[in-house]
């Protein structure tokens, strides 16, 4: 990596990521973790979604697909409510928050009009599976990127498909790890260099078209190793609740 500093990769679970103060106190381990000055380590950091989201998303679009659109668009709200509510306690009001809530906003706007088509047609297909559950990680991952600067830490947010390649098989891909070492060197390694803390989603890849596809469940766990391969990293820690 185009960095001399020892790297660690971070990886936080759901549960630690479950509210605005389970993110807050990740944000502080992460800038404790990561040191000053010339202790200063090269950090990436790889989340989970929150907890709980994952199967919220997944139960709703399997019963849509089932026909059963009843409380849909309440479950929409409670998402979008839950993470909106994570963004405006994390970080200051001004145009970084207005940005981070009208994303969170924007993706469970399209969540609404995605469980209205998987209703209408009675299908969920794998791809479109992966596609619903991954904006769990994709929120996440930026919430915390903002409460990692709004807490002093220089972040980016930094999407899994752009570093992590797959087979592209839907619902459980298996990674090309000679294309993952690739991709993650070229998206991160100038990023670390900056002195940057790049924030991945974990859980998602991308397969050889670059459609998004899904690594099946633990898939987190399994993004924070392929990215310290990648990067040659000292150490990996996967902090639990």
């Amino acid at each position: 990596p185009a960095t001399k500093r020892p790297i660690h990769v971070h990886k936080f679970g759901g549960v630690s990521l479950a509210d605005a103060d389970a993110v807050r106190h990740a944000a502080r381990i992460v800038a404790a973790e990561r040191g000053e000055g010339r202790d200063r380590r090269g950090t990436v950091v790889v989340v989970s979604a929150m907890a709980g989201v994952t199967d919220a998303l997944l139960g709703m679009a399997r019963g849509v697909a089932n026909g059963d659109g009843r409380d849909t668009s309440d479950q929409v709200e409670a998402l979008r409510r839950r993470h909106a509510e994570a963004a405006r306690a994390l970080v200051p009001a001004g145009d970084r928050r207005r940005e981070l809530v009208d994303l969170v906003d924007a993706s469970f706007r399209e969540l609404d009009e995605l469980t209205r088509g998987i209703l209408a047609l009675r299908e969920l297909t794998p791809r479109t599976s992966d596609y619903v559950v991954a904006r769990g990680e994709r929120l996440s991952a930026r919430i915390v990127a903002a409460a990692l600067v709004a807490g002093g830490v220089p972040a980016e947010y930094v999407d899994a498909v752009e570093v992590v390649q797959t087979d592209g098989r839907f619902g459980g891909a298996a990674p090309d790890l000679a294309g993952t070492d690739a991709r993650a060197r070229a998206a991160l390694a100038p990023l670390l260099a900056r002195g940057l803390v790049p924030v991945v989603p974990g859980f998602i890849g991308a397969a050889s078209n670059g459609q998004l596809a899904t690594l099946g469940r633990g898939g987190s766990d399994l993004t924070a190793t392929l990215l310290g391969r990648a990067l040659g990293a000292r150490e990996i820690s996967l902090w639990k609740d």
